[in-house]
């Protein structure tokens, strides 16, 4: 970790000491937030803001640079409408899912991440198209601190407290929509001890367009890669566990972007 910041510590400020050119910036995101884990994904909104500055924007240089601190919080969703056998699940297990699989022997996974980011990002604009045109492609990338917590709707809440009877309907999804009470309210598998913060890198591509030195719109992408199976609060075994070895989570929206002009000379 400490060659890849001394790494990019060589390759940036060398460019932001002699960039005459300099754009302060702040930004706002509102995204839809998914995910690529082992649970089906439902996407959810999210919400995020950013500043930093642009650099290296002299007229006719190839390319454009911008470093920028990002807040983003999101509610990464999933659910399942098939079941998952629970029989690999020793007899010393006292983890989320005891209940379900002393007295049903199977469930059906959901789960919500409630997941804030702080990250810091590089990236690479193509200044000549924004010269002629306004349209601003870029690429980014960095690292960030993920704090989040996955929790699952696993409790029904009628009278007593019992698990869901999943035997007692048919597993679709508008089912689910009336039979399930929407409250996550049981840490999951790597999630019981209350909230994780956790290095993720992230990367992403975007697209904006410059309608004046101050505001510019566009749309955004970006991945993140947990490094992790837990994110979703469910870690596979047997056959479902050569799904996925890492769960990805992602987020694609409108960015607002308004900028000002400085020069040091």
């Amino acid at each position: 970790m400490k060659s890849l910041l001394l790494l990019i510590a060589c390759f940036v400020l060398p460019i932001v000491v002699f960039s005459q050119d300099k754009r302060l910036f702040i930004e706002g995101t509102i995204s839809a937030a998914w995910n690529s884990t082992d649970v089906k994904n439902e996407s959810k909104l999210g919400l995020g803001f950013g500043f930093g500055y642009s650099f290296n924007y002299e007229y006719g240089r190839r390319f454009g640079f911008d470093i920028k601190f990002r807040y983003h919080k999101a509610c990464w969703h999933g659910q399942d409408y098939e079941t998952t056998d629970l029989n690999h699940l020793g007899n010393n297990y006292t983890g989320p899912l005891v209940d379900y699989k002393n007295e049903l022997g199977y469930t059906i996974n959901n789960f919500a991440n409630d997941a804030r980011e702080y990250g810091i990002e590089f990236a690479v604009h193509l200044n000549r198209l924004r010269e002629e045109r306004g349209i601003d492609p870029y690429i980014f990338g960095g690292l960030s601190l993920v704090k989040n917590q996955a929790k699952g709707d696993l409790i029904h809440y009628v009278g007593l407290v019992t698990i869901y009877n999943y035997d007692n309907f048919d597993l679709n999804k508008e089912n689910h929509k009336f039979v399930l009470d929407g409250t996550y309210e049981s840490p999951l598998e790597g999630s019981q001890y209350g909230s994780r913060i956790q290095l993720m890198p992230g990367i992403g591509v975007g697209c904006i367009y410059h309608f004046n030195k101050v505001v510019a719109i566009g749309i955004e992408h970006k991945t993140i890669f947990t490094f992790t199976d837990d994110f979703d609060g469910f870690v596979p075994s047997g056959a479902r566990g050569e799904k996925s070895n890492m769960d990805i989570f992602h987020y694609t929206g409108v960015v607002l972007r308004m900028q000002m002009d400085f020069k040091l000379r």
